[in-house]
């Protein structure tokens, strides 16, 4: 368990302390790839339509843009929040109990 905890007080500090906004390249990335992937679903349904593909495919693309656009939308709304989070962490406290646990 102090393995664990030692990791995750670790991330949050490393978070903490080299906060940077997230790039316009990294958004136009997901854009990009969010279009990419509805693309490909619109092709396999166009196909289908036409029986040159199975729907288990279709159904797999699909599952895979909706699972992809949550992911970008948890990642989004963590981002936003985390500077509201950001001004309750007590740093020196993680960095104590960290030494607690190596000692």
């Amino acid at each position: 368990m102090s393995k664990r905890e030692i990791k995750f007080l670790n991330c949050m500090i490393q978070k903490y302390e080299q906060e940077q906004p997230r790039s316009f390249i990294k958004k136009l990335l997901g854009f990009i790839a969010c279009l990419l992937l509805g693309a490909g679903v619109g092709v396999l349904y166009s196909l289908n339509k036409h029986g040159h593909v199975d729907v288990i495919y279709l159904v797999a693309a699909s599952a895979l843009l909706g699972a992809y656009i949550s992911f970008i939308s948890i990642v989004s709304a963590s981002a936003k929040n985390w500077p509201f989070l950001k001004k309750h962490l007590n740093i020196k406290s993680m960095k104590q109990r960290i030494e607690d646990l190596n000692a």
